[in-house]
């Protein structure tokens, strides 16, 4: 090796303490399958897709605050497909908005519901962006 190939070779890797452009590159989703329970925690440091195939009769599902530490514009979408009519239970770091409110239920039917959010580091809250049911 010469130089000039060590610095070509070490330019090739992406670090941590440069911005970088990378192009072509693949970011896989971190997808976590969760038991069926009546209560869920999402792991804001080794999740962006939390699935749950909920499978409880018909109550409550309670959706506790993420574990770990995220990060301002962090994303957090949430499966759920459920047997039986689950009713929400919120943690309060979960915000809606005034066109999109937290849902109140699941469909059931095993349909797949969709919820997808982001962490705002300002409000200290994951807001919902988009919410679809019923698949």
């Amino acid at each position: 090796w010469n130089g000039s190939d060590f610095v070509k070779a070490y330019s090739d890797y992406v670090t941590t303490s440069t911005a970088q452009t990378l192009t072509n590159k693949d970011v896989v989703k971190r997808v976590v399958t969760v038991a069926s329970a009546t209560s869920i925690t999402p792991n804001a440091n080794t999740t962006d897709i939390l699935v749950q195939e909920n499978t409880e009769s018909v109550g409550t599902l309670t959706i506790n605050a993420p574990t770990g530490s995220p990060v301002n514009g962090q994303g957090l979408v949430i499966r759920l497909s459920s047997t039986s009519v689950q009713t929400f239970s919120w943690n309060a770091i979960y915000q809606g908005s005034t066109d999109l409110a937290l849902p109140t239920a699941t469909s059931s039917s095993s349909k797949f519901d969709y919820m997808g959010f982001m962490y705002n580091s300002s409000a200290s809250k994951w807001q919902l962006l988009a919410k679809n049911f019923g698949f």
